[in-house]
């Protein structure tokens, strides 16, 4: 199954609003966002997200691609104050069900931390994830991801439930 991983553009747009709705609808507890809220925005939303994520050296949405068919995703971000610059933030780490246990979310990861080591500058990777979505939490916690923190009751659901959000570092420095 030959793969490709490279930076999202513009006109992976509609890719990326494929695979997105179908984990909102899928997976609705994994993320903060809803099917019901992302469903109806225009392709133009979708490609204004990919443009607007991307910055020099580093930072913007990777896709794993099979035979030029997103299958999976990540963004990988930069703060904007120069005290947080030696921190990314991981957002949207987002594997297609068909591909699921096949090591490709594993596989972007991993090009994403070489790319990040690449800068000189980067020490520590964060990212947040839902406390109900366990599997995420497993494979985070096996690429090397420490639980730092947890924010009780940060993400209020439809039904009036809460989920708490857990914080999570990955520490670059040797």
């Amino acid at each position: 199954m030959p793969q490709e991983i490279r930076l999202l553009n513009e006109s992976d747009a509609e890719g990326f609003r494929t695979l997105r709705l179908q984990s909102l609808l899928n997976d609705s507890l994994a993320w903060t966002s809803s099917y019901e809220e992302e469903i109806n925005l225009p392709i133009f939303s979708f490609s204004q997200k990919l443009r607007s994520a991307t910055s020099s050296p580093v930072f913007g949405y990777y896709g794993v691609f099979e035979n030029e068919k997103l299958i999976a995703y990540a963004q990988l971000s930069s703060h904007y104050y120069l005290k947080k610059a030696h921190v990314a933030t991981l957002f949207d780490v987002l594997v297609s069900e068909k591909y699921r246990n096949k090591s490709v979310g594993s596989t972007l990861l991993k090009f994403i931390f070489v790319k990040v080591k690449s800068t000189g500058s980067i020490e520590q990777i964060e990212l947040k994830v839902l406390s109900t979505n366990k599997k995420a939490i497993i494979f985070y916690e096996k690429m090397g991801f420490k639980n730092v923190a947890t924010l009780p009751k940060a993400v209020k659901e439809k039904d009036g439930g809460y989920q708490d959000e857990l914080v999570y570092i990955l520490d670059l420095k040797p």
